[in-house]
């Protein structure tokens, strides 16, 4: 009996070495809870981005919530959103671009990590709870966050830390009160440079996380065509 419950496990055991083993690098490692594998466990809720169309999707789901702007008061919500931001986030170190319906908050890699580490420095949960404060009143607002590299380094390496230090931040946020409904995370590595790799500033330019903020403006034909409970 025990022989076959042996024989039974036998391949499971395997599986589960062949998946360790398969997560050595010899780059420096994120710490243990920041791994993609383990944040997935911690934060089920958090969704990874593959395509614009998820997106879209989440957007269109928040956009039937009661959190959402209606269409006649998007100028409105969006001038006071922006002035709270530049407020609130000024003399940071953060990067702020102000777009038409949304916001992109970079964070620069010397703030928000040390070397090929996901796990956040004191100063960037400082900022980041900065910024949650914000997120907590404007909630009408979908958080894509998506980490980036240098080219330095194994590609897939660089690609899994990018998409760790991405759930860093979102765990942070969700950690404040910010619903995971309204996170979304990617890791992109280095294939969405900002500058040459060619030289150090240009690396230390490329390793960034960047927020985008976008307004969920409310969906009349999204809510009409939600199926009706009884």
């Amino acid at each position: 009996m025990n022989r076959k419950g042996n024989r039974a496990h036998g391949p499971l055991l395997l599986l589960m070495a062949a998946l360790a083993a398969g997560c050595a690098t010899p780059e420096p490692p994120p710490p243990p809870g920041a791994e993609p594998s383990a944040t997935r466990q911690a934060t089920p809720q958090l969704a990874v981005i593959s395509t614009e169309a998820d997106i879209e999707s989440r957007r269109l789901a928040l956009a039937r919530t009661d959190d959402a702007v209606e269409p006649d008061t998007v100028g409105y919500f969006m001038d006071v959103f922006r002035a709270r931001v530049r407020r609130d986030l000024a003399d940071t170190g953060i990067a702020v671009d102000y777009l038409d319906q949304s916001i992109l908050v970079t964070f620069p890699n010397q703030i928000g990590f040390e070397f090929g580490s996901a796990q956040l420095t004191a100063e960037a949960a400082a900022l980041i709870d900065r910024l949650a404060a914000i997120l907590l009143e404007y909630r009408a607002t979908l958080i894509v966050i998506s980490g980036h590299t240098d080219d330095v380094g194994n590609p897939d390496f660089n690609r899994r830390l990018s998409e760790a230090r991405a759930r860093s931040v979102a765990r942070h946020l969700a950690d404040t009160g910010v619903s995971h409904s309204r996170l979304m995370v990617r890791g992109f590595g280095s294939s969405q440079p900002v500058a040459d790799n060619a030289s150090e500033d240009g690396r230390a330019r490329n390793r960034r996380v960047e927020l985008m903020l976008r307004l969920v403006v409310r969906d009349d034909q999204a809510v009409a065509s939600q199926p009706e409970t009884t």
